[in-house]
């Protein structure tokens, strides 16, 4: 038998035969209407639908489900429609750094709440109001103590601490005393009616007991006031800490999209968690914590490294506040929050 081998040449193409494909640049099968391509086969890339509402985005696209992230994921103009998207929030200001589990606070000079808040918030889901009612309360403050003994801190350590915050009703100020004293303060600062951050390092004085933290609800002021307080962040950076739970000191993070920061939707979440960071962080572990930074799951080591995007799936985990860290081949760690409901 005589096997005969035939080859097939396209017919040629010219600009009546040609159609007209849309750019589809975050691969979610929808195209962006302003970027076309004309073409008698489909280009890398592109697609014939051209209904995307934003092409940089790939959970947002025609028929998704639009879920509590704080985007349009269906495409109808409207974003969270339709969703209940509070979210109980704890009455406490927890460490976002896993490493240091911090006590829960309490009250102190004429508070009368501090509160949990889902929409008093800087990038996070929760965050705290501290308020007082009552006149001539301009002392008033909600008390986070650190008793250096319990964590393995010594003198001489490198604590950093940074916490966003803001007025409100109130004149939000933020101070670093040592064995709850005033007028001993190793860092202080005043917030203003906007949203913004204090960040420092103090180097842990000889002689003392504890580093304390305190948040006023009108500092200096007589008259009834709320503050709110965001993301507070408190890491040993010293070697010596004998309870940390991150083995290796953590190093400056990555700057993603102009943030120090991962990405994480839908937050709150009921099932599977989209991890979104740069595309230069390589991940290689990661990691989930519950709020007293006990560590839950380990997934990883990643042979190779992931990057861009991907997916956990939480709908096993029990409603609370956990903690999602992502940590690359150089030791690197982003860390974020999320609610599971």
């Amino acid at each position: 038998m005589r096997v005969v081998n035939l080859s097939a040449t396209a017919p040629p193409c010219d600009e009546e035969d040609s159609i007209t494909y849309y750019a589809d640049s975050d691969g979610d099968g929808f195209g962006d209407l302003a970027v076309t391509l004309d073409s008698c086969t489909v280009p890398n890339g592109y697609v014939m639908d051209n209904t995307d509402c934003n092409d940089d985005d790939p959970l947002s696209y025609p028929g998704n489900v639009e879920v509590c992230d704080g985007i349009d994921n269906d495409c109808d103009g409207d974003i969270d429609e339709g969703l209940d998207c509070s979210q109980e929030c704890p009455d406490v200001l927890s460490n976002e750094d896993v490493s240091l589990l911090l006590p829960s606070g309490n009250g102190v000079g004429g508070i009368d709440s501090v509160f949990g808040t889902d929409v008093e918030v800087n990038g996070s889901p929760c965050g705290i109001g501290v308020s007082n009612v009552d006149p001539d309360q301009p002392w008033g403050r909600y008390h986070i103590g650190i008793t250096l003994s319990d964590y393995g801190i010594q003198a001489g350590d490198d604590i950093l601490i940074g916490v966003d915050g803001r007025d409100g009703s109130g004149s939000a100020r933020f101070e670093i005393n040592v064995d709850n004293t005033p007028n001993a303060a190793l860092g202080t600062n005043n917030f203003g009616s906007d949203w913004s951050r204090y960040e420092t390092t103090v180097t842990v004085p000889s002689g003392i007991s504890s580093l304390d933290l305190w948040f006023f609800s009108n500092y200096g002021e007589n008259t009834p006031g709320t503050t709110y307080y965001d993301n507070l962040r408190v890491v040993n950076l010293s070697s010596n800490s004998v309870v940390s739970l991150v083995a290796r000191t953590p190093q400056p993070l990555y700057d993603f999209n102009g943030t120090n920061d991962i990405i994480l939707s839908p937050n709150p979440v009921s099932d599977f968690l989209n991890i979104r960071v740069s595309d230069d962080f390589i991940v290689e572990t990661i990691r989930i914590y519950d709020s007293l930074g006990r560590l839950l799951q380990s997934l990883g080591s990643f042979q190779d490294g992931i990057t861009g995007e991907f997916n956990i799936d939480l709908s096993n985990y029990l409603a609370g506040v956990y903690y999602i860290s992502v940590e690359d081949y150089k030791g690197q760690i982003l860390q974020k929050q999320v609610l599971v409901k």
